[in-house]
Parts: structure tokens; C-alpha cells; sequence
């Protein structure tokens, strides 16, 4: 998987608990602290241009994106939102600017609450909190979801 840049439990609303951007820095090298401390995600537009982004600086060095969704917002919600949409948020979103190629798996529902109970133990988030701590439209997209019942997987690919 050396030709992949994959992001992990990534949603239009989860930015503060899962920043693509952040990600992208941290385990791939795709952008610059700076661009991670200046590109705040504050609406899906925002969203949607920072996917661009890291799309388009993976396909400069040759690299596919692919996205793992955070569907546990688009189904559970809680404790991160109160009252979830029970559709898939992140597919909406992209579908609007990319070419989707959505993959579906199973997990078990024991699985799930285990990692939102790591995720909340650990007060993840992804953004640093100083410094010190440290795509051109219709390109095609593949996601992935991971929520009780099902998983989807986005990819980015020309």
C-alpha cells in the first residue's frame, strides 16, 4: 500500500476529533504544518477543499487516496452529535465534486462501541494545539465507512 494515502475516520462534521489535514501531515507528509493550522474546517465547502488538497498532493507523487468514513456520526451520533442524519454525510459531500467508488463491509456492533470508548478515554483530536506539537472536479473518489452495521470506503483515483 505504498501508492496509498489512506485517512481514517474521516466525516464533513468530525474535524475537530479526526482532521483530514492533520492526518495528512502527520502520516503521510502531503502538507505543511502551517496549512494545517491555517485551513480550519468550518463547512462543507471548507471540507470538500481540503479533500482537494490532499488529493491533488497524493497524485503528485503518484499515490491514491483513499478515505475511511466516520459513519458512527451519520448513525449513532452520540456522544458527537445529538441527532445523527442516518445517511452517509461524507459521500453526499464528495459526490458533489468527485467520481465515488464506495466499498461496504460488516462490523460488529461490540467492535464499534469498543473504539468510541478508546476514542472518548483518549479525548482524541487531531488538530495540534500550538505549533510546537506536532484537485481538478469530477476526479474520482473511493470511500469507506465503518459503522455498526455496515463500512464504506472512499477512493480517490483519476
Amino acid at each position: 500500500m505504498s501508492k496509498t494515502v489512506l485517512l481514517s475516520e474521516i466525516h464533513p462534521r468530525g474535524g475537530d476529533t479526526f482532521d483530514p489535514l492533520q492526518q495528512a501531515f502527520e502520516w503521510y507528509q502531503l502538507v505543511a504544518l502551517p496549512e494545517v493550522a491555517m485551513r480550519p474546517i468550518t463547512n462543507d465547502a471548507d471540507f470538500v477543499e481540503t479533500i482537494e488538497l490532499i488529493e491533488r498532493r497524493a497524485h503528485e507523487r503518484a499515490m491514491t487516496l483513499v478515505i475511511r468514513d466516520w459513519t458512527h456520526i451519520d448513525y449513532t451520533g452520540v456522544p458527537f452529535v445529538e441527532h445523527p442524519p442516518y445517511r452517509l454525510t461524507l459521500a453526499e459531500v464528495l459526490g458533489q465534486r468527485f467520481s465515488l467508488i464506495q466499498t461496504t463491509s460488516v462490523r460488529h456492533p461490540t467492535d464499534q462501541r469498543l473504539s468510541l470508548s478508546k476514542t472518548q478515554a483518549a479525548g482524541v483530536t487531531s488538530r495540534p494545539s500550538s505549533p510546537a506539537t506536532g484537485v481538478s472536479p469530477r476526479r474520482r473518489c473511493v470511500s469507506t465507512s465503518s459503522a455498526t452495521r455496515t463500512s464504506s470506503r472512499t477512493r480517490m483515483a483519476r
